[in-house]
């Protein structure tokens, strides 16, 4: 068979919970041979039989249902006798779940950062939001002024958004409308009392979806470490279907009043090269969809679900966002490469082994509704972030800020 234990470590997983003698017998009713193995050797006996089979669809047919209730319990899925998804065959969903795909780290190659925060320091106004929110609205509109003036020509400055009142920009060559975010400092990643919010709400919706949604954040945002982010510009709104037709005829457009577009992963560095702009980064994002550290869930306060149908059944640039910004919910490729976890993260607000193709997403809940069991909710936590290939998602794109004229 094609596999490789780096890619699908949960075949490989899911088989070591059955016991040896189970394997063996797998084993002898398919005429595959342990002579080699060392008894009590598990990983071994997995691998010899995965050596002997020619695809997943083989694989299905060599564990029985007893089999499937072992590894449904041990992985992500839990007890047949309590699944509550009558829709969705409980065999079928721990083989989905035991053959999901997780990709190579290395799988493309680093490339240079194109983000450039060498001329952050000199803009004191927006060293924080502390910072920003003590100057009166004459100080803000001169600094937006001589802001849009070191930007260059497309820049025009247009007013003030959301709660703190932070410049906004119009970008006449791109049609796009850009957000100064005010630089900060704020702890990425989930809390230890988010993580317990995240297994409350799990067990208050009672499914294996919440569940699922629950532990894998837990596995994948963790630790929590302090980020210090200089400013930087982030777009107001995902590139439209009208703005996309600017750059590339291939993509796919979102059906609906935001007619938004989904970029693949190996356009979207192409698109930014052409637009002179840049990917955010997976801080810069969480920084902006935490309202700088105000907020856990993108809907703040707001009853998930309605907060989902108001936005969806609105105009763009409706989402009402303390910073302005738009279109969280509808995830967006970020410029880091896939880590599991934060361990070793960078603590600037860079770009963590940025790739030749990039592998991850933010945000995305909007691309689920409506909600059938009320898990996929979990995807407007802040801290939820997926590892992706070969999908299309919208793009929020990001300037550095200009060397400051006078």
């Amino acid at each position: 068979m094609d596999y490789d234990i780096i890619e699908y470590p949960r075949v490989h997983a899911g088989l070591c919970h059955l016991r040896g003698q189970r394997l063996t017998e797998i084993a002898e009713q398919h005429g595959i041979s342990f002579a080699h193995v060392k008894p009590g050797f598990i990983g071994q006996m997995v691998d010899t039989i995965l050596d002997h089979i020619t695809s997943f669809d083989d694989l299905k047919t060599l564990l029985s249902p007893a089999d499937f209730d072992i590894i449904g319990q041990k992985l992500s899925v839990g007890d047949r006798a309590t699944w509550n998804r009558p829709y969705l065959d409980y065999e079928h969903a721990v083989f989905v779940d035991m053959t999901r795909k997780s990709y190579r780290v290395v799988q493309h190659p680093l490339r240079e950062s194109t983000r450039n925060a060498s001329h952050t320091d000199l803009w004191l106004e927006l060293a924080s939001l502390k910072v920003w929110s003590k100057l009166e609205v004459a100080q803000k509109t001169k600094t937006a002024k001589l802001l849009a003036k070191s930007l260059g020509e497309n820049f025009a400055f247009t007013d003030l958004v959301g709660e703190h009142q932070l410049m906004r920009f119009k970008h006449t060559a791109l049609k796009l409308h850009f957000i100064a975010i005010p630089g900060g400092k704020y702890s990425m990643g989930l809390s230890d009392d988010e993580k317990k919010e995240l297994t409350r709400l799990a067990k208050k919706h009672g499914n294996e979806e919440a569940k699922f949604f629950a532990r894998d954040i837990a596995e994948t945002a963790r630790p929590m470490h302090e980020v210090k982010l200089p400013p930087f510009l982030c777009a107001q709104a995902p590139i439209t279907n009208t703005q996309a037709k600017k750059f590339t005829k291939t993509a796919e457009m979102l059906e609906g009043n935001h007619n938004i577009y989904w970029y693949g992963a190996k356009v979207v560095l192409k698109l930014t090269e052409q637009s002179d702009t840049r990917l955010l980064t997976e801080s810069e994002w969480e920084y902006i969809a935490r309202a700088g550290g105000m907020r856990a869930w993108l809907n703040g306060e707001e009853d998930p679900q309605a907060y989902a149908n108001r936005v969806l059944s609105a105009e763009p640039l409706e989402d009402e966002h303390p910073f302005g910004v738009c279109g969280l919910g509808w995830g967006t490729w970020v410029e880091d490469s896939w880590h599991l976890g934060y361990k070793n993260a960078p603590a600037d607000g860079s770009a963590w082994e940025p790739r030749d193709v990039p592998n991850v997403v933010r945000g995305g809940g909007f691309l689920s509704f409506p909600w059938q069991t009320g898990g996929e909710e979990f995807m407007l936590h802040t801290a939820y972030r997926e590892q992706i290939k070969d999908k299309q998602f919208p793009v929020l794109l990001a300037c550095d800020l200009p060397k400051r004229k006078r």
